[in-house]
């Protein structure tokens, strides 16, 4: 199975400390099995910078 994160940046190994407390299922790494996904939740992030 392919997972894909939706970043701004490459990721080797995820990072619990930078993840936010408040997310809608708690703290965590989130992934999708969807690609597109994950692409615009990163457009997201960047537009948010």
């Amino acid at each position: 199975m392919k997972l894909y994160h939706g970043s701004n940046m490459r990721v080797t190994e995820p990072d619990l400390k930078r993840s936010k407390p408040f997310k809608d299922f708690g703290q965590g790494f989130y992934l999708s099995a969807e690609e597109q996904q994950a692409k615009d939740q990163a457009l997201k992030t960047l537009k948010a910078l």
